[in-house]
């Protein structure tokens, strides 16, 4: 068998790379994060270069973004647990991303559509088989200049109510000191954090149990997400500010 450059690759391998080339990253609040599925992990999301500090800060501290299935792994694995991410499905049509993802257990969402709702299906599978479940509920990078979480989209809530399994919040602040803006400006701006270094503030806030949210509507699991969503992105706005000071 023929083996490809990307089938030696690994998306934890590809988030410490790129992680470690754009900024560095103080995280807060680590004793949150799940040891084990299953639980429903949420982040906010304010730029497309967030994405790599993210998925190694959960790697560096035991929580692998790979499936627990995926070659070298099991959900025996004693060392770390295992986190699979909801990603678009355009990141899944590039040709060296998505060998990467589908390989590394990611779920791919389509923009609207009945596939899109078998996307939610297939992780809400995934969290009663006792995995863990990542996703960002904003859908999108189109932050306000503050870079406070926006409208959240249903879909965490839904999952959460038909699984119910705790909700782990994490919030960064602010990631688009890397890059922000279009694809190219993003990029332009993370070519030059290697020098510059910034600095990003992420926070792992108190779960959210499922006693909290038994029994209401998803708008208000929705908005009880944000609300939690958003004081985890305040502690790490202030600690941000205090680190400057």
């Amino acid at each position: 068998m023929i083996l490809r450059s990307t089938d030696l690759v690994t998306v934890p391998s590809v988030a410490r790379f790129l992680a470690w080339w754009t900024g560095r990253v103080e995280l807060v609040g680590v004793e949150h994060l799940p040891t084990r599925g299953p639980a429903l992990v949420v982040v906010n999301h304010t730029t497309i270069a967030d994405t790599p500090i993210v998925l190694a800060s959960l790697d560096r501290n035991g929580l692998k973004p790979i499936s627990s299935h995926a070659p070298g792994h099991s959900p025996d694995c004693s060392e770390h647990a295992h986190v699979r991410f909801l990603a678009t499905q355009e990141v899944f049509d590039h040709v060296v991303l998505g060998p990467i993802l589908r390989r590394s257990g990611f779920i791919p969402v389509l923009p609207s559509g009945p596939d899109r709702v078998g996307a939610y299906e297939q992780a809400e599978a995934a969290l009663l088989a006792g995995e863990i479940v990542a996703l960002y509920p904003e859908g999108d990078v189109t932050s306000p200049e503050e870079g406070a979480p926006r409208r959240l989209r249903s879909g965490a809530a839904r999952m959460a109510l038909a699984t119910n399994v705790p909700i782990v919040v994490i919030a960064h602040h602010d990631a688009r000191d890397i890059g922000h803006g279009t694809e190219a400006e993003t990029l332009r701006a993370a070519f030059t954090a290697i020098w510059r270094r910034p600095k990003i503030v992420m926070v792992v806030g108190r779960q959210i149990e499922p006693a909290e949210y038994a029994g209401k509507l998803p708008l208000d699991v929705t908005r009880l997400i944000r609300q939690r969503l958003v004081e985890t992105w305040q502690q790490a706005r202030h600690l941000r500010d205090a680190r400057r000071r």
